[in-house]
């Protein structure tokens, strides 16, 4: 009986059993005889069905296997009219019976592929309608069915069709993006990889963007869902390492999609099989760091001897890729330089007790290189300096200072450039050029001030000294004034620290002790300035033991001259005078030296007892003697004095007497105006001059 006559009789209708005439034992047909399956996408399945037909007068199993190799099989469902099941299990047939046998198209390729259905039987004494083991392995007949079909890949495409990253710095990353279109019927998720060519898994990565079609992070793998003729992005980072020109491949495979919404990310089924592949080629150079240099040279020019010159090169990073840069100048002396590298507020990189720093200085960016150049002797002085280029720090902002770089980090190149500098001795100029003093009267003083002006580059103190041609010094002093360059008193040796540019003065003082012309020469001697002031004070100085730096020297002139003083009038007339009368008449002294002067006066004596002629106390009296001393005024320079004397005849007749005038130098303590109360007329006469008292003497009336 049939499936078909078993349902019927469930039903109540009996379907006779019709025998085919003369069927063999295990006899059987199928239908269709062979199986066409139409284009399947790879990585899916399709499934026909052929039906078997027990021709035969006794109950069989059905056998079938497919050709090793191929992509055919039996479907992986089990339905009721199965011929047979996983397992070794079959349905038993009786005569007349049918099953059918379903036939799974799976491709793992693209392209035409032919398979064979073997289908055979064998006999059973089990109930038709039954699944039960296999109770034979010998078949009474064997069929074949021809199987054929197409495997379909799914498609899409790059752009652009390669990588081509160009140029990259050593040790920076560029990335490029290429985009994958799904040109396929149906959702797609995309996979590429990119092998690994170095120790770190470069030169070539796989990068993050927001439209990527795959990423990992320690959540898990993720791949984006492609709509049919959707697009995703395939980030290629190139890690220049070292130089020259890298390739590799990039390989992105495709797999079915899970169902989600297009563009969202879900997990990837790392077990899932691929569908297709296709590759694309990502090419890159890595090229030495580019760096320039203005100016190109670090030239400091002349430079005062103890003097130090700043001079600032701009580091250019003209690369595509953040650097950093580390300069160095070797030493040339026991203290190093002449040339150290400074710092400033965009210094490429400081060493100090904080540390070795390093500026991250981005593409197209610049920092500075400080080069100062200190002048320890005079004479051409050069150098190289060199700049090495680092790798930035990878965490650290552009502009930010990398405070990790150490000596023995990878110099991914080198480029120098000359400092250049000229060690000069001090230069200085003297305004006017010589101290002309020109006339002084003996135990005056004049001063002239010699403008000495730093015409150097860097900060002087000056030692000024003047040789002493008299026993007690002189006649050419060193005075002082609120701009003196050089003091020497009982604070010590002090000099003012001279800037560039700016001046002080040496107050040059002749005070003649004698007539006659006199010259001296003046030295200034030209120190270091002392590290411990400012311009404009004076302090010690630094270090005279190591010498001067250079002296220079100028001429002080003068004429010592006797003092002049005028009398008016010039003689002392009284006239007539009666006897044992008095008359006074007074002289006017004029002192027309240059300086102050003191006076002495005296009346010579005609009489046995005194007289007649007598000096007598006045009004600005130049001179005057009591019991208490001997008086005289200190007459300034252009000043005036009164000589006031008097004639008191004793006796009849004329009478004339010589009056003299002796000039000495001023009581130094004294202001002009004041009495030398303590005179001393045996002091060095400086200067003399005589007038004449006249006078009659008449008889007194009767």
């Amino acid at each position: 009986m049939s499936f078909i006559a078993a349902a019927a009789t469930a039903v109540g209708v009996i379907v006779p059993f019709v025998s085919p005439a003369g069927a063999a034992a295990g006899s059987f047909t199928v239908t269709p005889t062979s199986l066409a399956f139409k284009s399947v996408d790879v990585a899916s399945s399709s499934t026909l069905t052929t039906t078997i037909l027990n021709t035969s007068t006794g109950n069989v199993q059905v056998h079938g296997s497919f050709a090793a190799g191929t992509p055919y099989g039996n479907a992986t469902d089990v339905k009721v009219p199965d011929c047979y099941v996983g397992a070794g299990f079959a349905l038993v047939l009786g005569p007349n019976d049918r099953c059918d046998i379903r036939v799974r198209f799976a491709p793992t390729k693209a392209g035409a592929a032919a398979g064979t259905l073997t289908i055979g039987t064998s006999p059973t004494s089990d109930l038709p309608g039954t699944r039960h083991a296999y109770a034979s392995s010998a078949l009474l007949v064997t069929k074949k069915v021809g199987l054929s079909g197409t495997g379909v890949a799914p498609t899409f495409t790059f752009t652009p069709t390669s990588a081509a990253i160009g140029n990259v710095t050593r040790s920076g990353l560029k990335t490029v993006l290429v985009s994958v279109k799904n040109t396929s019927p149906k959702p797609l998720e995309f996979r590429p990889t990119v092998p690994a060519q170095d120790f770190n898994g470069g030169p070539f990565f796989l990068n993050y963007d927001i439209h990527a079609c795959y990423y990992e992070d320690p959540l898990g793998r993720h791949a984006m869902v492609v709509r049919p003729n959707g697009i995703c992005t395939v980030p290629i980072t190139f890690a220049a390492g070292e130089l020259g020109a890298a390739s590799d491949i990039v390989t992105v495979d495709a797999f079915n999609a899970p169902a989600a919404n297009p563009g969202d990310y879900v997990e990837f089924d790392t077990a899932a099989p691929k569908l297709a592949t296709k590759t694309f080629k990502a090419t890159a150079t890595s090229i030495a760091p580019t760096l320039t240099f203005t100016p190109s040279t670090a030239a400091a020019g002349n430079v005062t001897v103890s003097g130090h010159k700043i001079v600032t090169v701009v580091v250019k990073n003209t690369s595509t890729t953040a650097l950093e840069f580390r300069p160095s100048v070797p030493p040339q002396s026991t203290f190093g330089g002449p040339f150290f590298i400074g710092a400033d507020s965009n210094a490429c990189y400081v060493e100090d007790p904080l540390g070795r720093r390093a500026l991250v200085v981005p593409a197209n960016g610049a920092c500075t290189v400080s080069v100062e150049f200190v002048a320890e002797q005079t004479g051409a002085k050069s150098a190289t300096v060199t700049v090495d280029v680092l790798a930035a720090g990878p965490a650290v902002a552009p502009y930010d200072y990398d405070q990790d770089v150490a000596p023995g980090d990878t110099v991914l190149v080198s480029k120098t450039f000359k400092a250049t500098g000229t060690g000069v001795l001090p230069t200085l100029t003297f305004t006017p050029t010589s101290a002309a003093l020109g006339n002084v009267t003996i135990s005056g003083y004049k001063s002239r001030n010699i403008v000495v002006k730093n015409t150097s580059t860097t900060n002087v103190q000056y030692q000024v000294t003047v040789p002493e041609q008299e026993f007690g010094g002189g006649p050419f002093y060193l005075g002082g004034d609120t701009n003196t360059c050089y003091l020497f008193d009982p604070l010590g040796e002090r000099a003012m620290i001279v800037a560039p540019g700016q001046s002080c003065v040496i107050p040059i003082k002749f005070g003649p002790s004698s007539t006659g012309s006199r010259t001296d020469t003046v030295t200034v001697n030209v120190y270091a300035a002392s590290p411990a002031g400012d311009p404009g004070e004076r302090v010690p100085f630094y270090n005279v033991a190591a010498g001067a730096l250079t002296s220079k020297t100028f001429q002080a002139t003068g004429n010592g001259i006797v003092p002049t003083f005028t009398l008016s009038p010039t003689s002392a007339s009284f006239g007539n005078v009666t006897q044992d009368d008095s008359k006074t008449t007074t002289v006017t002294l004029k002192n027309t030296s240059t300086t102050s002067l003191e006076f002495s006066v005296d009346v010579a004596q005609l009489d046995e007892f005194g007289g007649p002629f007598y000096l007598s106390p006045g009004t600005d009296t130049c001179y005057y003697e009591d019991p208490l001393g001997r008086h005289a005024i200190v007459v300034a320079a252009g000043g005036s004095c009164t000589i006031t004397i008097d004639f008191g005849p004793q006796s009849p007749g004329s009478r004339t007497t010589t009056v003299t005038v002796k000039a000495f130098s001023a009581w130094q303590t004294a202001d002009p105006g004041f009495y030398d109360d303590a005179f001393d007329p045996n002091r060095t006469v400086l200067a003399t001059k005589t007038f004449k008292a006249t006078g009659n003497g008449t008889p007194p009336p009767n």
